[in-house]
């Protein structure tokens, strides 16, 4: 579960995948209710904690507890 509140735990939402099959995420895009793009990465190593959403909007303000979607784009070590 995600709970970006920095105790240390489960702060960061990203991507893992076993290091022999997902090479990278090209794309790691997280929506409100209404759409509206909250976060969005590009090119970084799955697993990498500190690349993912932090539960802020644009790096400012908290975001309210709610329900998110996401999309991501990955690439996998045999070229797909």
């Amino acid at each position: 579960m995600f709970s970006p509140n920095n105790d240390g735990i489960n702060d960061y939402f990203t991507i893992y995948g076993k290091a022999e099959c997902v090479r990278l995420i090209k794309r790691l895009s997280v929506f409100d209710r209404w759409g509206e793009v909250v976060f969005e990465a590009n090119n970084f190593e799955p697993g990498v904690e500190s690349m993912g959403w932090d539960g802020y909007i644009r790096k400012k303000k908290d975001m309210n507890p709610g329900v998110f979607v996401y999309w991501a784009e990955l690439e996998f070590y045999d070229g797909h």
